[in-house]
């Protein structure tokens, strides 16, 4: 749509002078009509696009470089070692277990020589310790290391007394097995003083109706 504005000045005539007295002759002054001059057109609407040629050339952003085709890679599996052969153990033998036969005594039948015994251990003399034991098993090293280590614990002190006593039995093969803990206090009581520990064991068998102590030795602790 386009407004178009035109302007005009009005003509301006002559005005009638006065009548003159005694005046000098009148001036004609002619009117001057201006002349009009175009207005500029006004167009209102959407403003033109640039035109191509026009347009800012943009900066040409440079192609992605080219990836190189992927090379080929030969997979070596390794193979995991094999354990080398366990070599098996031979079987073992099942040991034949002692068990009683009923000709073994009871810890009741033992218990008048293991009365003895404990008196023995509170006379203070291995040796004497030892006289309980048949002829033949007095010579037995186990039976020998037995009265040393008593009169080692011992010494030349005096009196010997015997206190937390324990007993435990098992028959296996018509002998009665019998395993003590005792401690042995030498000198003077002393309060608070805990003694001296002492393990052994005692071998009981029964003959001709008569309980006899065969076999003396230390038992592990």
């Amino acid at each position: 749509m386009q407004l178009r504005a035109s302007a005009s000045l009005p003509t301006n005539k002559p005005l009638p002078l006065p009548p003159a007295r005694g005046n000098p002759p009148p001036v004609v002054v002619a009117a001057v009509t201006p002349v009009p001059r175009p207005v500029p057109s006004v167009q209102l609407g959407e403003p033109e696009m640039p035109r191509a040629a026009e347009r800012r050339a943009e900066p040409s952003l440079p192609p992605p470089p080219v990836q190189p085709a992927p090379v080929p890679v030969a997979v070596v599996r390794e193979e995991a070692p094999r354990p080398a052969p366990i070599a098996l153990a031979p079987p073992l033998r099942a040991e034949p277990v002692s068990r009683a036969s009923g000709t073994e005594p009871s810890l009741n039948d033992a218990q008048p020589l293991l009365s003895l015994l404990l008196q023995s251990m509170e006379g203070g003399s291995g040796e004497q310790i030892l006289r309980l034991l048949e002829s033949d098993a007095r010579r037995a090293p186990a039976a020998v290391a037995l009265s040393r280590r008593y009169d080692q614990l011992v010494g030349q002190a005096r009196p010997v007394r015997l206190s937390h006593v324990e007993f435990r039995s098992e028959a296996r093969e018509g002998v009665l097995l019998v395993t003590g803990k005792v401690r042995l206090h030498a000198g003077e009581p002393t309060i608070g003083a805990y003694g001296e520990g002492m393990s052994l064991r005692a071998e009981f068998v029964s003959r001709g109706g008569k309980v006899l102590l065969t076999g003396l030795s230390g038992a592990p602790d």
